[in-house]
């Protein structure tokens, strides 16, 4: 995984300041720009009228949720790449 996004993580660890404390700021300040570069939070709620839900009401609400989730994660996420043969498709996340 040699993204772009990994790169610019592996420059920000080799900065260097003038002191410990220097350079302690100075990857401080470039990591909060990484990541809000690179970071995408995406969250999606649905409200619920019907008070005992049943598995199949779980199942369509989380569907639902699901496929919207994965619209707006398509938007921003996720590297297609197409060929005359197939289609790749990727993406990259962090663990919780």
């Amino acid at each position: 995984m040699n993204t772009k996004a990994i790169q610019d993580l592996r420059k920000i660890m080799k900065i260097e300041g003038l002191s410990r404390k220097d350079g302690l700021i100075a990857r401080e300040k470039a990591l909060e720009h990484w990541l809000n570069i690179w970071i995408e939070e995406i969250s999606i709620s649905q409200s619920i009228i019907k008070k005992n839900l049943t598995k199949e009401d779980k199942a369509l609400i989380t569907q639902h949720i699901v496929d919207t989730l994965s619209e707006n994660l398509m938007e921003n996420c996720v590297y297609l790449e197409q060929t005359p043969n197939k289609i790749e498709v990727k993406m990259y996340g962090i663990k919780r």
